[in-house]
């Protein structure tokens, strides 16, 4: 083998290493989503928050935009208030929401991380 198959080789091999971090980091072609969802304004005067999932629905009420953004982006541990910057001022209120969404229809239940991911969607498709 000569000086030329060995560069051949090694350019291969570099090309190589180089795409496969790039394929691994594509986005996945579907995004998981809610089989139906609905957001309204919550028009009470109400201050109590809840958001819970049970069965195949998700439920939130009387929730910020920013509380449901500390939410969904709350995987191992509550992401804080402060932790989130910028945005509209919109984000804190004086509207809050509910939300009312179905998981599947054959679906009991999800794991949380999957939830969350769901939630994510809905939020960048609805806001």
């Amino acid at each position: 083998m000569g000086r030329l198959a060995i560069t051949l080789i090694f350019e291969l091999a570099t090309i190589v290493m180089t795409l496969l971090p790039l394929r691994a980091q594509a986005p996945s072609a579907r995004k998981a989503s809610f089989e139906v969802a609905s957001i309204k304004v919550n028009r009470t005067d109400a201050i109590g928050l809840m958001i819970d999932t049970r069965g195949d629905l998700f439920v939130a009420t009387n929730a910020t935009l920013r509380m449901l953004i500390r939410y969904a982006y709350s995987s191992h541990q509550v992401l804080q208030s402060y932790q989130i910057i910028g945005g509209p001022d919109w984000l804190d209120g004086p509207d809050r929401f509910d939300i009312q969404a179905k998981l599947g229809a054959n679906v009991r239940s999800l794991p949380a991380e999957q939830v969350l991911f769901m939630l994510q969607a809905l939020l960048e498709d609805r806001f």
